[in-house]
């Protein structure tokens, strides 16, 4: 039984070391945000998506490295515009991370008036014929 036991723990523990390190990003900001994944030495080790109100799980193996990146991290995260929202320094592994938890601005601008537009509908309100029974009529 001890034997079983042991065999059991070194299995897992050997699965553990295996090469994986990994890093819980929770968007909690009201924008869709890009995170960039730095490591102590500044490499990009990746990058990805986060719509607002979920998580991501970045996971790094180095099974076949030679060398591998070595925490703590830096994540990064960016605006869809590319401004920067917030920046984490000194993430270890395993770690889970928030957006309004990072340092900086926590905030990412309005798109341009042009992009915000909609069809059919001007600055003083609709296209349609003024009347009565419109009620953005003068």
């Amino acid at each position: 039984m001890n034997k079983t036991i042991c065999i059991a723990l070194f299995a897992s523990l050997l699965s553990f070391c295996k090469g994986y390190t990994n890093l819980q990003i929770y968007n909690d900001s009201p924008y869709k945000l890009h995170a960039t994944i730095l490591s102590a030495d500044g490499q990009n080790l990746g990058a990805m998506e986060i719509i607002p109100q979920h998580q991501m799980d970045w996971k790094s193996s180095y099974d076949n490295a030679t060398t591998f990146s070595q925490t703590p991290y830096t994540v990064i995260l960016r605006c869809p515009n590319g401004k920067e929202y917030g920046i984490w320094t000194e993430v270890p592994t395993g770690a889970t991370i928030t957006a309004q938890g990072s340092e900086g601005d926590k905030i990412c601008p309005l798109p341009k008036k042009k992009d915000r537009e909609i069809p059919g509908v001007t600055q003083e309100g609709s296209d349609l014929p003024r009347s009565p029974a419109n009620p953005l009529s003068e």
